[in-house]
């Protein structure tokens, strides 16, 4: 990380180079976000149907573009139940 010293140009400098660090954070912490697992609460909320059972908000987005299904039908189908 850079410092930023007070005779490193006048106050505008030195804020419009703040306010572009900022947005570097910003962008970062978005490209984090978009490529975070399933723990984020951006990728992990549940409003896929399950395509087994059909019952609604059984799976996130990612789950039911890998092909998965529900909790319940996959413990059905490994004779849990």
């Amino acid at each position: 990380m850079r410092m930023i010293y007070a005779d490193s140009g006048t106050i505008r400098d030195v804020l419009a180079r703040l306010d572009l660090a900022a947005h570097n954070y910003r962008e970062h912490l978005e490209e984090v976000a978009a490529e975070a697992g399933p723990g984020d609460h951006r990728t992990s909320y549940r409003a896929e149907p399950c395509p087994t059972c059909k019952e609604p908000n059984k799976l996130t987005k990612r789950d039911r573009k890998k092909g998965y299904q529900c909790d319940a039908c996959a413990d059905g189908e490994e004779g849990y139940y």
